[in-house]
Protein backbone atom coordinates (compact mmCIF):
# COMPACT_ATOMS: atom_id res chain seq x y z
CA UNK A 1 0.00 0.00 0.00
CA UNK A 2 1.02 3.19 -0.84
CA UNK A 3 1.85 5.75 2.26
CA UNK A 4 0.01 9.41 2.14
CA UNK A 5 0.54 12.49 4.20
CA UNK A 6 -2.15 14.84 5.16
CA UNK A 7 -1.73 17.64 8.23
CA UNK A 8 -5.17 17.92 10.08
CA UNK A 9 -5.33 21.79 11.40
CA UNK A 10 -6.00 21.95 15.31
CA UNK A 11 -9.63 21.68 16.08
CA UNK A 12 -10.42 20.22 12.55
CA UNK A 13 -10.61 17.13 11.38
CA UNK A 14 -9.70 14.56 8.73
CA UNK A 15 -12.46 13.12 6.27
CA UNK A 16 -11.26 10.18 3.72
CA UNK A 17 -14.95 8.73 1.84
CA UNK A 18 -14.35 4.74 0.43
CA UNK A 19 -17.29 3.52 -1.79
CA UNK A 20 -17.88 0.16 -1.00
CA UNK A 21 -20.27 -1.82 -3.84
CA UNK A 22 -20.21 -4.92 -2.55
CA UNK A 23 -21.36 -7.36 0.76
CA UNK A 24 -17.71 -8.49 2.61
CA UNK A 25 -15.71 -6.23 1.12
CA UNK A 26 -12.46 -5.46 3.54
CA UNK A 27 -10.84 -2.11 4.03
CA UNK A 28 -7.26 -2.44 5.55
CA UNK A 29 -6.08 0.75 7.12
CA UNK A 30 -2.60 1.79 8.64
CA UNK A 31 -1.86 4.87 9.73
CA UNK A 32 0.68 6.74 12.42
CA UNK A 33 1.60 10.21 13.60
CA UNK A 34 4.40 12.11 14.83
CA UNK A 35 4.64 14.45 18.05
CA UNK A 36 0.84 13.97 19.13
CA UNK A 37 -1.68 11.58 19.19
CA UNK A 38 -4.74 11.63 16.84
CA UNK A 39 -8.68 10.10 16.93
CA UNK A 40 -9.57 7.74 14.32
CA UNK A 41 -12.63 5.90 13.17
CA UNK A 42 -14.92 4.39 10.37
CA UNK A 43 -18.54 5.69 10.24
CA UNK A 44 -21.41 5.65 7.76
CA UNK A 45 -24.55 8.07 7.36
CA UNK A 46 -27.75 7.24 8.79
CA UNK A 47 -30.95 8.11 7.12
CA UNK A 48 -31.14 11.63 9.58
CA UNK A 49 -27.56 12.46 8.04
CA UNK A 50 -25.99 10.92 11.65
CA UNK A 51 -22.63 9.49 11.41
CA UNK A 52 -23.03 5.71 12.88
CA UNK A 53 -19.41 4.25 13.92
CA UNK A 54 -18.82 1.02 12.61
CA UNK A 55 -15.51 1.04 14.12
CA UNK A 56 -15.27 3.09 16.71
CA UNK A 57 -13.90 6.62 17.01
CA UNK A 58 -10.59 5.98 19.31
CA UNK A 59 -7.60 7.79 20.51
CA UNK A 60 -4.08 6.58 18.70
CA UNK A 61 -0.76 7.25 20.47
CA UNK A 62 2.10 9.07 18.09
CA UNK A 63 4.87 7.03 16.61
CA UNK A 64 3.48 3.55 16.61
CA UNK A 65 2.07 2.62 13.22
CA UNK A 66 -1.70 1.94 14.16
CA UNK A 67 -3.10 -0.84 11.18
CA UNK A 68 -6.18 -2.69 11.27
CA UNK A 69 -9.48 -4.40 9.02
CA UNK A 70 -12.98 -4.03 8.86
CA UNK A 71 -15.46 -6.62 6.77
CA UNK A 72 -18.46 -4.39 5.49
CA UNK A 73 -21.45 -6.07 5.35
CA UNK A 74 -24.05 -3.44 3.86
CA UNK A 75 -22.67 -2.01 0.86
CA UNK A 76 -22.54 2.08 0.21
CA UNK A 77 -20.18 5.16 1.55
CA UNK A 78 -18.33 5.03 4.22
CA UNK A 79 -16.10 7.09 6.08
CA UNK A 80 -12.78 7.50 7.06
CA UNK A 81 -12.54 9.91 10.25
CA UNK A 82 -9.27 10.90 11.69
CA UNK A 83 -10.75 13.71 14.53
CA UNK A 84 -8.76 16.72 15.34
CA UNK A 85 -11.45 18.73 17.23
CA UNK A 86 -10.45 17.68 20.19
CA UNK A 87 -7.38 19.75 20.38
CA UNK A 88 -7.70 23.75 19.97
CA UNK A 89 -3.52 24.43 19.96
CA UNK A 90 -1.62 21.69 18.17
CA UNK A 91 -1.73 20.33 14.23
CA UNK A 92 -1.22 16.63 13.75
CA UNK A 93 0.79 15.15 10.94
CA UNK A 94 -0.52 11.74 9.63
CA UNK A 95 0.65 8.92 7.20
CA UNK A 96 -1.94 6.55 6.09
CA UNK A 97 -2.46 4.09 3.49
CA UNK A 98 -5.63 2.72 2.39
CA UNK A 99 -6.61 -0.85 1.01
CA UNK A 100 -9.94 -2.31 -0.35
CA UNK A 101 -9.88 -6.26 -0.76
CA UNK A 102 -12.88 -7.19 -2.83
CA UNK A 103 -14.58 -10.63 -1.88
CA UNK A 104 -13.81 -13.58 -3.30
CA UNK A 105 -17.02 -14.05 -6.28
CA UNK A 106 -19.49 -16.52 -6.05
CA UNK A 107 -19.57 -19.41 -8.75
CA UNK A 108 -22.51 -17.70 -10.28
CA UNK A 109 -20.61 -14.23 -10.30
CA UNK A 110 -17.52 -16.09 -11.70
CA UNK A 111 -20.28 -17.33 -14.61
CA UNK A 112 -21.85 -13.69 -15.12
CA UNK A 113 -18.25 -12.07 -14.90
CA UNK A 114 -17.17 -14.73 -17.87
CA UNK A 115 -19.94 -13.89 -19.45
CA UNK A 116 -19.84 -10.09 -19.83
CA UNK A 117 -15.89 -10.82 -20.66
CA UNK A 118 -16.78 -13.28 -23.39
CA UNK A 119 -19.71 -11.02 -24.82
CA UNK A 120 -17.25 -7.75 -24.70
CA UNK A 121 -14.66 -10.07 -26.66
CA UNK A 122 -17.30 -10.83 -29.04
CA UNK A 123 -17.93 -6.99 -29.09
CA UNK A 124 -14.51 -6.08 -29.81
CA UNK A 125 -14.08 -8.58 -32.56
CA UNK A 126 -16.89 -7.11 -33.79
CA UNK A 127 -15.78 -3.96 -33.53
CA UNK A 128 -12.66 -5.12 -35.10
CA UNK A 129 -13.89 -6.61 -37.78
CA UNK A 130 -16.24 -3.19 -38.93
CA UNK A 131 -12.49 -1.57 -38.19
CA UNK A 132 -10.84 -3.25 -40.36
CA UNK A 133 -13.77 -3.50 -43.48
CA UNK A 134 -13.82 0.66 -43.18
CA UNK A 135 -10.01 0.77 -43.03
CA UNK A 136 -10.01 -1.31 -45.89
CA UNK A 137 -12.71 0.89 -47.57
CA UNK A 138 -11.08 4.30 -46.64
CA UNK A 139 -7.42 2.53 -48.53
CA UNK A 140 -9.89 2.10 -51.66
CA UNK A 141 -11.62 5.68 -51.17
CA UNK A 142 -7.91 6.82 -51.01
CA UNK A 143 -6.98 5.24 -54.20
CA UNK A 144 -9.72 6.09 -55.83
CA UNK A 145 -8.61 10.04 -54.90
CA UNK A 146 -5.02 9.31 -55.75
CA UNK A 147 -6.31 8.04 -59.18
CA UNK A 148 -8.50 11.45 -59.74
CA UNK A 149 -5.82 13.06 -58.99
CA UNK A 150 -3.97 12.14 -61.20
CA UNK A 151 -5.63 11.98 -63.70
CA UNK A 152 -7.05 15.64 -62.52
CA UNK A 153 -3.18 16.55 -62.70
CA UNK A 154 -2.69 15.05 -66.26
CA UNK A 155 -5.90 17.06 -67.39
CA UNK A 156 -4.60 20.07 -66.11
CA UNK A 157 -0.61 19.63 -67.41
CA UNK A 158 -2.66 19.31 -70.51
CA UNK A 159 -4.91 22.54 -70.73
CA UNK A 160 -1.62 24.18 -69.62
CA UNK A 161 -0.27 22.78 -72.97
CA UNK A 162 -3.00 23.71 -74.85
CA UNK A 163 -3.09 27.32 -73.53
CA UNK A 164 0.86 28.08 -73.86
CA UNK A 165 -0.29 26.75 -77.66
CA UNK A 166 -3.51 29.06 -77.87
CA UNK A 167 -1.35 31.80 -76.24
CA UNK A 168 1.47 31.31 -79.19
CA UNK A 169 -1.22 31.16 -82.13
CA UNK A 170 -3.13 34.53 -80.25
CA UNK A 171 0.89 36.17 -80.84
CA UNK A 172 1.24 34.78 -84.09
CA UNK A 173 -2.29 36.11 -85.09
CA UNK A 174 -1.52 39.56 -83.65
CA UNK A 175 1.81 39.52 -85.14
CA UNK A 176 -0.09 38.67 -88.44
CA UNK A 177 -2.36 41.33 -87.90
CA UNK A 178 -0.13 44.33 -87.54
CA UNK A 179 1.65 42.96 -90.48
CA UNK A 180 -1.13 43.30 -92.60
CA UNK A 181 -2.32 46.74 -91.20
CA UNK A 182 1.23 47.63 -91.77
CA UNK A 183 0.58 46.52 -95.83
CA UNK A 184 -2.91 47.95 -94.88
CA UNK A 185 -1.52 51.63 -94.56
CA UNK A 186 1.75 50.85 -97.43
CA UNK A 187 -1.31 49.89 -100.00
CA UNK A 188 -3.32 52.84 -99.11
CA UNK A 189 -0.45 55.05 -99.52
CA UNK A 190 0.59 53.18 -102.80
CA UNK A 191 -2.78 53.59 -104.31
CA UNK A 192 -3.42 57.75 -102.77
CA UNK A 193 0.33 58.39 -104.49
CA UNK A 194 -1.43 56.63 -107.93
CA UNK A 195 -4.48 58.51 -107.77
CA UNK A 196 -2.25 61.77 -107.30
CA UNK A 197 0.30 60.47 -109.78
CA UNK A 198 -2.44 58.68 -112.67
CA UNK A 199 -2.73 61.79 -114.49
CA UNK A 200 0.60 62.64 -114.96
CA UNK A 201 1.52 59.01 -115.68
CA UNK A 202 -1.14 59.08 -118.76
CA UNK A 203 0.34 61.95 -120.23
CA UNK A 204 3.86 60.36 -119.73
CA UNK A 205 2.38 56.93 -121.85
CA UNK A 206 1.39 59.42 -124.54
CA UNK A 207 4.64 61.62 -124.63
CA UNK A 208 6.60 58.41 -124.61
CA UNK A 209 4.52 57.34 -127.17
CA UNK A 210 5.14 59.62 -129.32
CA UNK A 211 8.90 59.10 -129.13
CA UNK A 212 11.21 56.97 -131.54
CA UNK A 213 13.63 54.83 -130.29
CA UNK A 214 17.24 56.85 -129.84
CA UNK A 215 14.97 59.54 -128.32
CA UNK A 216 13.94 56.61 -125.86
CA UNK A 217 17.09 55.45 -125.01
CA UNK A 218 18.35 59.00 -124.65
CA UNK A 219 15.06 59.98 -121.74
CA UNK A 220 16.02 56.51 -120.32
CA UNK A 221 19.37 57.83 -119.25
CA UNK A 222 17.90 61.10 -117.12
CA UNK A 223 17.27 58.85 -114.18
CA UNK A 224 16.13 55.17 -112.52
CA UNK A 225 12.32 56.46 -113.23
CA UNK A 226 12.57 57.28 -116.93
CA UNK A 227 14.71 53.98 -117.46
CA UNK A 228 11.73 51.91 -116.02
CA UNK A 229 9.26 53.96 -118.22
CA UNK A 230 11.45 53.24 -121.09
CA UNK A 231 11.84 49.65 -120.41
CA UNK A 232 8.10 48.28 -120.83
CA UNK A 233 7.78 45.77 -123.32
CA UNK A 234 4.57 47.56 -124.72
CA UNK A 235 6.70 50.61 -125.94
CA UNK A 236 9.41 48.42 -127.30
CA UNK A 237 6.72 46.50 -129.27
CA UNK A 238 5.14 49.68 -130.53
CA UNK A 239 8.89 50.88 -131.59
CA UNK A 240 9.54 47.74 -133.64
CA UNK A 241 6.20 48.36 -135.45
CA UNK A 242 6.41 51.83 -136.32
CA UNK A 243 10.30 53.44 -136.28
CA UNK A 244 12.57 53.71 -139.13
CA UNK A 245 15.07 51.21 -140.13
CA UNK A 246 17.98 53.74 -139.50
CA UNK A 247 16.44 54.54 -135.69
CA UNK A 248 16.46 50.60 -135.34
CA UNK A 249 19.71 50.04 -136.37
CA UNK A 250 20.53 52.56 -134.15
CA UNK A 251 18.80 51.34 -130.84
CA UNK A 252 19.68 47.76 -131.63
CA UNK A 253 23.24 48.56 -130.85
CA UNK A 254 21.81 48.88 -127.06
CA UNK A 255 22.69 45.35 -125.46
CA UNK A 256 19.23 45.03 -123.53
CA UNK A 257 16.99 46.20 -126.46
CA UNK A 258 18.56 43.96 -129.04
CA UNK A 259 17.46 40.61 -126.52
CA UNK A 260 13.66 42.26 -126.89
CA UNK A 261 14.43 42.40 -130.50
CA UNK A 262 15.60 38.86 -130.60
CA UNK A 263 13.13 37.80 -128.18
CA UNK A 264 9.82 38.73 -130.74
CA UNK A 265 11.68 38.65 -134.14
CA UNK A 266 14.00 35.97 -133.24
CA UNK A 267 16.85 35.16 -136.01
CA UNK A 268 15.31 38.64 -137.84
CA UNK A 269 18.04 41.42 -139.17
CA UNK A 270 16.89 44.78 -138.22
CA UNK A 271 15.23 46.32 -141.51
CA UNK A 272 14.96 42.63 -142.58
CA UNK A 273 11.14 42.49 -142.14
CA UNK A 274 10.94 45.99 -144.56
CA UNK A 275 12.76 44.39 -147.36
CA UNK A 276 10.25 41.06 -147.39
CA UNK A 277 7.23 43.17 -147.28
CA UNK A 278 7.70 45.63 -149.93
CA UNK A 279 7.93 42.97 -152.69
CA UNK A 280 4.61 41.74 -151.09
CA UNK A 281 3.38 45.66 -151.65
CA UNK A 282 4.16 46.06 -155.24
CA UNK A 283 2.44 42.91 -156.26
Amino acid sequence: MQATDVIIKAGKEFVLPVMVSKAGTTIHWVFHTTVYDVHFGIAKLNENNEREWVVANTPYPPSDPQQGKVVIENPGNYYLVWDNTYSWFHEKSVYYSIEIVMPEPTVDEKVDCARVILQDLQKIRQEIVECDEKESAKKSEIAELESHHSEKLQELEKLKSEIASIEESIKKCNEDIADLQTQQTAEKSSMQNLQTLAPFLLEGNRVIAMLDGPDLLRLGCVNRIFMEATRRESVWNAVFKSDSKENLQIVLKNEWVKKRWDLINPGVAAGAEEEAEEPKKEN
